[in-house]
């Protein structure tokens, strides 16, 4: 018997039994499975299949890389918040003539640097590479010194101690050769950045109603991939980080902690700046 299942962002999946899982999974019978660790591991790490997420409730020692399905991205938190943001972000943009197609995130950020970090104070004088104000904030609110360093020059300035410290995806490392220079990744997960398409709002307007079906539709399974592909490049990502010969560590929960807080002083701030669309955002969000 097999049940169709939705979920949050509208993908459709059928539960099935198979007698043979692992043979069905191989012959392309079966799209997923989930089983017991002794089954799956070998085969996985041989590159028959990829493993998702481990459903123990912390990660498997002997493969420290696969996130658990707690934290296999993109974060359950990232999906929360963008279904709290969605309204207020399509609100504004009708202000300015725009409507939202659809967002999709990149992976999540983790801690990059040359010994483990396990809490904040960790970080504190730490030279910490910064892109944005956002970054720099975070920096500022760990203790670290901010440094302003651009992607091609990462490798020259932690050679030469420019830098110390920073927060990438796992594609940036893999793609800037981060074993080339750093020997631990935190996978923090820290946060999740998203891309918006968008369209002019005349335009879309003029659309016969067939076409503006036709167009919604493409959005919704745009995003859908998107979202799908996200997960994808963040645990092939992860996993190629540590077949490079970087250690891929789960952050501590001191760590956690840390960071949540330095999270709330940031939502406290952004809050205050952003009106009373702002305030209400962040409460369907943290209910």
């Amino acid at each position: 018997m097999a049940l169709p299942v939705s979920d949050r962002r509208g993908r459709m999946t059928r539960h099935t039994k198979a007698r043979r899982p692992l043979i069905d999974l191989l012959g392309g019978h079966l799209d997923f499975m989930c089983d017991q660790t002794i089954n799956v591991l070998q085969p996985a790490k041989s590159g028959l299949f990829k493993a998702f997420a481990a459903t123990t409730p912390q990660r498997l020692k002997v493969a420290p890389e696969l996130p658990i399905v707690a934290e296999a991205g993109p974060p359950s938190d990232g999906c929360k918040l963008y279904d709290a943001q969605k309204p207020y972000l399509e609100k504004q943009l009708d202000k300015e003539a725009l409507i939202l197609l659809f967002s999709v995130p990149w992976p999540p950020q983790g801690i990059y640097a040359k010994r483990e970090i396990k809490a904040i104070d960790d970080l504190k004088g730490l030279k910490f590479r910064t892109y944005n104000a956002m970054t720099g904030r975070i920096a500022e609110l760990a203790g670290a010194q901010a440094t302003q360093i651009e992607v091609p020059d990462l490798a020259a300035a932690f050679a030469s101690g420019r830098v110390d410290v920073m927060i990438t995806s796992a594609s940036s490392g893999v793609q800037t050769k981060a074993e080339e220079y750093l020997t631990h990744y935190i996978d923090s997960q820290a946060w999740l950045p998203r891309n918006m398409v968008f369209a002019n709002k005349a335009a879309f307007e003029r659309l016969t109603t067939a076409e503006k079906k036709a167009v919604r539709e493409a959005a919704q399974a745009a995003e859908a991939r998107g979202w799908n592909l996200s997960i994808e490049e963040m645990t092939v990502k992860t996993k190629a980080l540590k077949d490079a010969g970087i250690t891929v560590l789960a952050p501590t929960q001191e760590l956690k902690s840390g960071m949540a807080k330095i999270g709330d002083t940031i939502a406290k701030e952004w809050a205050a700046s952003a009106g009373t669309d702002g305030e209400a955002m962040l409460a369907a969000y943290r209910k």
